[in-house]
């Protein structure tokens, strides 16, 4: 099954249920880990399986698709950064 990555802006994405930092480091895409960056291939392999499980894991719990679930968490984290915006700049 194929895994979305939903962009949320320039560098923001959406990665299973969570938000990830991407940038191009020395000619390599990354991913912020902590406070460092792994490359894209090596999050993916550390990441997926487990992302994938949750997911898999939420639609059965829920009666809902996959789809429906991914659109859910992207719902929320896009609220959720939405809300941080605002109250900074108050």
């Amino acid at each position: 099954m194929k895994f979305p990555i939903v962009k949320l802006e320039p560098a923001n994405y959406i990665f299973g249920t969570k938000k990830i930092l991407i940038k191009l480091l020395n000619d390599k895409i990354v991913v912020r880990v902590g406070t460092g960056f792994l490359p894209l291939q090596e999050f993916m392999e550390a990441y997926y399986s487990r992302e994938m499980n949750t997911i898999l894991d939420r639609a059965e719990e829920q009666g809902i698709t996959v789809e429906e679930v991914i659109e859910r968490i992207a719902l929320q984290i896009k609220t959720a950064s939405l809300f941080q915006r605002s109250t900074w700049q108050s």
